[in-house]
């Protein structure tokens, strides 16, 4: 949006619409803008103007669309710790989670239903877990001392990907933090974790996606 600072960009659904987060008005906001040439639609959050929208998350944005387009989910620190917000496209009602976590950090929207997964920090360590719109029910994932990050859905909703810095056979009581971080997947019905990739680079946002012609699926 001009010569603005702007980052979490994330695509509607249907493709014709991108939420995204904004320095344009001086303080972070949240905007949506067309996918076909850049013009402002909405601007849907007013950040940093109160202790509600406190502070956007701009070194660990995530801004995150249901599955019809018609809602997003958004973090933010709000009063005393974060919270994780669902703002309504067509009504412009928002509506605050709060949850027994400092930190709150990159929803990401399961693609068939109202389950949220996000990254929460209670204080100690980061980890993955989601959060049932319907039932209200919030489910730590992985529950466990390492460093989780960036986590994102599979095409099907049955499986979450993530980054952590993880070892394998390594025991929680002689875990070192060594800042490398690796591809994992974690099935979400049985929580079972497997390594994706084993390198000594830090590897980042895993995506999956479909290539339409050939089937073939990619992280």
């Amino acid at each position: 949006i001009g010569n603005s600072y702007n980052m979490a960009p994330a695509v509607s659904p249907d493709g014709g619409r991108i939420a995204m987060i904004s320095n344009k008005s001086g303080n972070f906001d949240i905007y949506i803008i067309s996918s076909k040439d850049g013009s402002i639609i909405k601007k849907v959050i007013s950040g940093e103007r109160s202790s509600e929208y406190e502070e956007m998350h701009i070194l660990k944005p995530g801004i995150s669309w249901s599955p019809d387009g018609a809602m997003i989910a958004f973090s933010a620190k709000s009063g005393k710790s974060d919270a994780l917000f669902i703002y309504n496209l067509k009504t412009s009602k928002v509506v605050k989670h709060r949850f027994d976590l400092e930190g709150v950090f990159r929803p990401s929207w399961a693609p068939n239903g109202n389950i949220i997964a996000f990254i929460g920090n209670n204080g100690y360590s980061s980890d993955v877990y989601t959060f049932d719109l319907d039932s209200q029910v919030l489910s730590n994932k992985t529950n466990d001392m390492f460093s989780d990050d960036q986590v994102s859905w599979s095409n099907d909703g049955k499986t979450l990907y993530f980054v952590s810095d993880r070892q394998d056979g390594l025991l929680e009581i002689e875990y070192i933090d060594s800042f490398q971080t690796d591809i994992f997947t974690l099935d979400v019905l049985s929580n079972e974790i497997n390594r994706i990739t084993n390198t000594d680079f830090n590897e980042q946002f895993p995506i999956h996606s479909k290539d339409i012609e050939s089937g073939n699926e990619y992280i």
